[in-house]
Parts: structure tokens; sequence; C-alpha cells
């Protein structure tokens, strides 16, 4: 196991014993945080952070995020209209984003008429997919993230984590958000796997969308994980708590084993078709979004990443 040092805003490999990091890293300090850093009500002396990426540097910290390639092992799901690349126009890390405090990853869909992945596929839009599957997993905590979104219907940025012990849907999922592209409204689900039931999942989720609210302003989307319950938030305001006792009235609950984190962009697909209504020029991407790609113009931005247990 290697293990490591945390401070706000960079990680620091300490040893190199192994590859996974270690969830059982620093604690937070007690002195007041900057408005954007941390959100002082839930850090305290006996806070330990277990990972802090503040994409402060030059490139994307590789000792934690894997991005994922389309085509070498990893499909497109969803009817999804790109296809995932470990590209720097697509995927970088980058400083003199406003807003940001510091650097900020930064994941802009492209549009690569007839990109062809590993496994033969045709794609003309191309974006990135990051987990921490094989680096860093965690069981409970407070997973939050300052993210800034696009504003162009059919752009399907996601913040959210999987079980690391079984595949999907058995080690469940919890999207901490969710956002199609529109600025309005964001959302948070919780999905468990319906025993029996080869890929049927029961979910719960809710929506956020208070009045003047803006996706596509920074804002932390936030979820505290407990033996007992799943609270997600937005700018500490509580979206929606979901007991166990909730879910287990309908189905096991799976939430008490290790996740690992996923940050993505998808683009186009069932879910926002169902929304948007898009069949052309792509399925749920209409014609002014697959211009704004076109253009570079569809990015989502990510200030920083931090899980946390009390």
């Amino acid at each position: 196991m290697q293990t490591w040092s945390v401070r706000f805003g960079r990680i620091l490999a300490l040893g190199s014993a192994g590859t996974m990091l270690t969830a059982a890293c620093a604690t937070a300090p007690a002195g007041p945080a900057a408005a954007h850093e941390l959100d002082p009500a839930a850090v305290s002396r006996q806070t330990k952070v277990l990972l802090a990426d503040g994409f402060d540097g030059t490139a994307l910290n590789r000792a934690v995020w894997t991005p994922e390639v389309s085509g070498t092992g990893n499909p497109v799901y969803n009817n999804e209209q790109q296809a995932y690349v470990d590209r720097p126009d697509v995927l970088a890390v980058r400083s003199g984003v406003p807003g940001a405090d510091g650097g900020a990853l930064a994941v802009t869909a492209r549009y690569a008429k007839g990109a062809v992945t590993y496994g033969g596929h045709q794609y003309d839009i191309t974006s990135a997919r990051l987990n921490t599957e094989k680096k860093f997993q965690f069981t409970y905590g407070s997973v939050a993230a300052r993210m800034k979104l696009p504003p162009y219907p059919g752009a399907w940025p996601a913040f959210w984590t999987l079980g690391a012990t079984a595949g999907w849907p058995a080690g469940g999922e919890l999207d901490v958000m969710e956002n199609i592209g529109d600025p309005t409204w964001t959302s948070a689900t919780a999905h468990s796997p319906r025993p029996g039931q080869d890929e049927q999942v029961f979910s719960i989720d809710a929506e956020h969308r208070p009045a003047g609210f803006r996706a596509d302003d920074w804002h932390v989307y936030r979820m505290d994980w407990t033996p007992s319950s799943v609270r997600f938030l937005v700018d500490e305001a509580v979206v929606r708590t979901v007991p166990r006792a909730e879910i287990e009235a309908t189905v096991p609950w799976v939430f008490d084993k290790p996740q690992f984190l996923l940050l993505n962009m998808a683009v186009g697909g069932d879910y926002p078709e169902s929304v948007n209504h898009a069949t052309v020029p792509y399925r749920g991407v209409p014609a002014a979004t697959l211009t704004a790609i076109k253009k570079g113009a569809v990015t989502m931005y990510v200030d920083w990443v931090r899980v946390t247990q009390d």
C-alpha cells in the first residue's frame, strides 16, 4: 500500500510499496478555510481527509485518477453519442479558470467526425471519463466537488460513485450530481440492485431547482454517506436524505462496502433525449449544442474533489 500525505489542493505520495491510495490520511487543519475551499461546518479537528485534489498542477494526477478509453474494455452506455478518450484537448488541468481557486480540471467535448475507438466503433464526438477504481476506494464519508457545468442541452456531466467489490448494479451507484444541460436544475440519485432481476435497479432520486439557480455557476455538490443513510446537498442545502430503511423497504441495502469515484461528461443518449426530445443531428443532442461543441464551448470544470470522514 502507498502511504499519502494530503494537503488541501494536492496529494503527495510518501511511499511506493503499492498502488492503492490509502483511506487513512491527514487530519484537516483547524483554522478557517477560504470561501471556496472546505465548508467550515464540515471540517473539524477530528475530520480525516481521505482524498483532496485541487487540480493545481499542470497535469492530471494519475496516481489518483484513471481516464477511461472507449473500446478498451470500456463500452459506451445508454446510447450516448460520445467516445471517451485520453487526449489533452479533451482532458486537461488548467490555470486561470475564472472563479476557480488555483487550477481546475477541464473536460471539453470535441467534434471529431469519424473518430474510431479501439473497438472499431465510430463516433463523431469525444469527451472524457475518469475513475479512481484501482487507486482510491472508501466506505462512508463526505464526498464533495466544486463544479461549473456547461449550459447546453444534451451535455451530461456527472459526479458519482460505484461499488468496488461487485459489478453494476450489484455494487450500487450513488449519483452525487447529474445534469443534462438544463442549467436551472441538477439531480442526485441512489441506485440499488433488484435481486434476481438482471440489470434492474430501484432508484430514489431528487432534483435541486431553487429559484435563480444556475448550474453554469460554481456550486459545491456533496454526499454524506453513513451506515444508516445517504444525504445529498448542494451548497450546504439538503436536496434529499435517503434513509437505509426506505431502501430496505423494497430492496437490500448494498451501501456498506467500498465505493470509488467517477467524474465524466457524456453527450446525448437516452436520458437527455427523454427530456430535450432531440433526435437529430444526434440522439439527445440538439443542433445548437453540436454547434457549441464544434466551437469548443462545452466544458465541465471541476475546482476540487474531496473525501473526508468524521
